[in-house]
């Protein structure tokens, strides 16, 4: 197909220029109603449609959104594709109850994201999570052979769920554990929200797509120049059932789909499709060039990742959460903070674009970098997972449905059976499952995450006055 079609995107602006008037919703009416302020929003909203003649229906398309699905396949060499207007959330949802049945066996890797529970969850499914090695640079890792021990001791594992890249832009031997899982006839679903750009080949990691997953997420507005929310669900085997995934899209996505989402995901695929080997020399030079500068900035350590859009950024004396304040004490924004270190994304900018790399090292130099006592204290002592590497709930979600909870003192909470999730977020990887018996190590975790200013999603108040929730039993 021709790679240099933008249909989605082509008809929003076709349908602008005829300077269309408006008697349908989004009530704005193409921006009208902004009149007076910020131009540049009002003339954003122009594009802001729904379902008009010749703009197609993202629940039925058959039109300019079946087109750009399809150019959306074709550079990914899937069997389908399909536009999320409610993030890689909502596709992780969807592939998980199409493709698996209430009660089946799923292998979880421990460190995914909170919205993979939410469709085990969803699902009623009987998870057994499989914890990752943490190396002491915050690579997570899945072994070979704790997949192999797993399906030795649970021969009727339905499908396996993998996190691959890591937020981090770390990977590991994916191919091998891809191959031993489809030996033994069960199904591989990917959140690859953090590799979308993995596409365009070496110097990045293969992408699951590529190793053969079945079915795979991912953000297209985490590295690719689509808006937030925009995200891509890749059909990859015929072992997927394309039925289901598509009734379950339907289902969870909104009734009013964004078209500015839409568009920009049709430009992201553009985008990314028009990458040619001298942008990316040219992107890669420019963020080394800014790896280097701050490579020199006083008591600041770099780390790599696997990903070269990414690195992770320390500091001798600062905690991860105490670094990111300064980068925005600098007007510097990085993507996350942890325990022990901020996490930097680069641009994949094209030739001759010139991100402002040269202003945002002159705003870091201007900082005072005086460092105090070093810490040595390894992100693993903070965050990690718990020594046994193949675990399973205390309770089944369909259980817990009926059980009340109550929250309790941390230190009383040992041996009970969490109520609720807890997550750090970001990155939004949970540290404590509902269903899953706290231990003392989750609480000392915690104790300290708390004592360093990691934010956490739901029950936060709770949480800094030193309780847990649990269930009555």
């Amino acid at each position: 197909m021709d790679q240099d079609q933008m249909p989605m995107y082509e008809r929003l602006i076709q349908h602008k220029k005829t300077n269309p008037i408006s008697f349908h919703v989004p009530g704005h009416k193409n921006g009208f109603l902004y009149e007076g302020m910020d131009p540049a929003y009002a003339q954003l909203a122009q594009l802001d449609l729904t379902e008009l003649t010749g703009l197609d229906d993202l629940h039925d398309p058959q039109e300019v959104i079946a087109e750009a699905q399809r150019l959306l396949a074709d550079f990914y060499q899937t069997k389908k594709s399909y536009f999320l207007v409610n993030g890689t959330t909502v596709g992780n949802l969807a592939m998980i109850l199409a493709c698996c049945q209430e009660g089946d066996l799923v292998l979880v890797q421990r460190n995914c994201h909170q919205s993979i529970l939410h469709g085990l969850i969803m699902a009623k499914l009987d998870p057994i999570f499989i914890a990752p090695d943490i190396r002491e640079n915050g690579a997570t890792e899945i072994k070979l052979q704790m997949v192999e021990k797993a399906f030795q001791q649970y021969p009727t594992i339905r499908a396996c769920i993998f996190t691959y890249p890591d937020y981090y832009g770390q990977t590991y031997d994916f191919q091998a554990i891809i191959d031993v899982v489809h030996q033994h006839h069960s199904l591989v679903l990917v959140d690859e929200a953090h590799g979308a750009h993995f596409a365009l080949g070496h110097p990045f990691p293969q992408s699951a797509l590529q190793l053969g997953a079945d079915i795979v997420t991912q953000s297209a507005h985490k590295t690719l120049p689509a808006l937030t929310m925009g995200s891509y669900l890749h059909i990859n085997s015929d072992r997927v059932p394309l039925k289901k995934v598509e009734k379950y899209l339907k289902t969870l996505q909104s009734s009013s789909p964004s078209y500015l989402i839409m568009a920009s995901l049709d430009l992201a695929r553009h985008y990314l499709a028009h990458v040619s080997t001298e942008d990316l020399t040219f992107s890669l030079r420019q963020s080394q060039e800014f790896i280097e500068k701050v490579k020199q900035l006083p008591n600041i350590q770099v780390i790599r990742s696997k990903d070269p859009l990414k690195i992770t950024v320390r500091h001798s004396s600062l905690s991860g959460y105490e670094l990111q304040a300064k980068f925005e004490q600098a007007g510097v924004y990085p993507e996350l903070a942890d325990p022990r270190q901020i996490l930097l994304i680069f641009p994949l900018v094209k030739s001759g674009m010139v991100y402002p790399y040269d202003q945002a090292f002159r705003q870091l130099q201007s900082l005072s970098w005086a460092g105090g006592q070093a810490r040595n204290q390894p992100m693993q002592n903070i965050i990690s997972q718990e020594s046994i590497a193949i675990t399973t709930l205390a309770l089944s979600y369909k259980k817990m449905e009926d059980l009340d909870d109550q929250w309790v003192d941390m230190d009383e909470s040992v041996g009970k059976v969490a109520s609720q999730m807890i997550t750090p977020y970001p990155p939004g990887i949970p540290l404590i499952l509902a269903g899953e018996k706290i231990t003392i190590t989750h609480v000392q975790q915690l104790k300290q995450l708390i004592k360093i200013g990691a934010r956490f999603q739901g029950g936060t108040e709770n949480l800094k006055q030193g309780k847990l929730a649990v269930f009555s039993m």
